[in-house]
């Protein structure tokens, strides 16, 4: 939808102040790190090293489990070719960034704990 980058560039209690560019600049310069060869495409090998990579220079997301990278690369992987391009992983990023900071938002929320009482 076009809410996709509203969490991204709001700043929220952990200091994610990632604007859409500055997220884009990172995820192609780690890209590019785990893509040498300049094939324009990450393995699901080069997708676990790539993403924790951009997670901690985004000031510390938390790397998501094992499983997480098997399905989020195979939703990505429409043709199973076991490849996903730049702008799959700008794209994967982005969401992560988005559900986390969101939920961090949530959880930090002066309504909840009052509202639950």
């Amino acid at each position: 939808g076009n809410r996709r980058y509203s969490a991204v560039g709001g700043f929220s209690p952990l200091g994610f102040a990632v604007d859409e560019l500055t997220l884009r600049r990172i995820c192609l310069e780690v890209f590019a790190f785990v893509d040498p060869d300049e094939t324009g495409h990450l393995s699901i090998e080069s997708f676990r090293t790539a993403l924790p990579i951009v997670f901690t220079r985004i000031r510390g997301l938390p790397i998501p489990p094992d499983s997480w990278f098997n399905v989020v690369f195979g939703n990505y992987d429409i043709d199973g070719d076991g490849l996903i391009d730049g702008d799959d992983f700008v794209d994967i990023v982005s969401q992560c960034v988005e559900h986390f900071t969101a939920e961090v938002e949530m959880d930090q929320s002066p309504h909840g704990a009052a509202a639950e009482g």
